[in-house]
């Protein structure tokens, strides 16, 4: 009895990384299923999918930091460092390492969103330790139909969503592990730090931290 158990609980125990793992294959072969698509038929179509897949495409075939690359550009003003447009070069850097692994062709983008996901939700069911709150996370994702827009297009709001899940995570994390609360602190920094370079806006979760650090503060060690 005492064997089954502990069979069970380590069972549930890898629960959540199984739901880590299958929620967004399993979401973007649903959404490519009702579109009536395949994975490998995928062409980006919008004018910013078009931009995002062909600086990419530039950086993964000329390289990251070419001075034969052309440029891209906001009202044909080049920038003042490389040649990526107004986002910067932070945001290609995730597709531009995913691309030289795999390759860069017109699906890639979406094996990207998926490795993203996957890694994002991973993280989040290791941070939080928690089986319910990370299937709840693979229900609101179904349900989040913005998430489900741009999961199945060449955008980069998906790794958006992705460094948002992360920095949930560590949210959480610095409230119910207060006796690690300094490490979650500054992993949480660090995590929005770099959400933060690969969009400026991210730089609104800053506010929320400061306030944080003196509520963390607060509780008791």
């Amino acid at each position: 009895m005492g064997d089954v158990l502990k069979n069970a609980l380590r069972s549930r125990c890898w629960l959540k990384y199984a739901i880590a793992l299958a929620t967004p294959l399993i979401l973007m072969l649903l959404l490519l299923a009702v579109c009536q698509r395949n994975l490998f038929n995928f062409t980006p179509l919008w004018s910013d999918e078009l931009g995002y897949w062909h600086e990419t495409n530039t950086a993964v075939n000329r390289g990251l930091f070419s001075n034969n690359s052309g440029y891209f550009s906001y009202l044909e003003i080049p920038t003042n460092l490389l040649f990526y447009g107004a986002h910067g070069i932070f945001i290609i850097i995730p597709y531009y390492l995913i691309g030289i692994v795999l390759g860069w062709t017109t699906y890639t983008p979406l094996i990207a969103n998926i490795i993203f996901m996957t890694a994002a939700m991973l993280l989040f069911a290791r941070i939080t330790r928690n089986t319910r709150h990370t299937a709840i996370l693979a229900v609101l994702l179904l349900f989040f139909n913005y998430f489900l827009m741009y999961y199945i297009t060449a955008m980069s709001e998906t790794l958006h969503y992705a460094c948002c899940i992360v920095i949930i995570a560590l949210v959480s994390r610095c409230f119910t592990d207060t006796s690690h609360k300094k490490r979650y602190m500054i992993l949480l920094f660090i995590a929005v730090t770099i959400a933060s370079f690969i969009r400026i806006n991210n730089v609104v979760f800053y506010l929320p931290m400061m306030l944080m650090v003196k509520l963390t503060n607060l509780l008791p060690t």
